[in-house]
């Protein structure tokens, strides 16, 4: 359990730096980059993210 927690963490602060990244060199807002990773990694989306109780438990 722990080892699928931490992943998603990963997962989440890699895709941001990735899509911050990207959005730098677009010249663009930030935060739109982390909405859009948002939409993309949740459960909505790719669906890489399923449980978003336990990451908002140990946020």
């Amino acid at each position: 359990m722990f080892d699928h927690i931490l992943l998603q963490f990963v997962l989440i602060f890699a895709g941001a730096a990735l899509f911050a990244t990207l959005f730098l060199y677009l010249k663009q807002p930030i935060i739109l980059a982390y909405i859009l990773l948002g939409i993309v990694v949740g459960p909505k989306g790719l669906g890489l993210i399923n449980d978003a109780a336990q990451i908002e438990q140990l946020a």
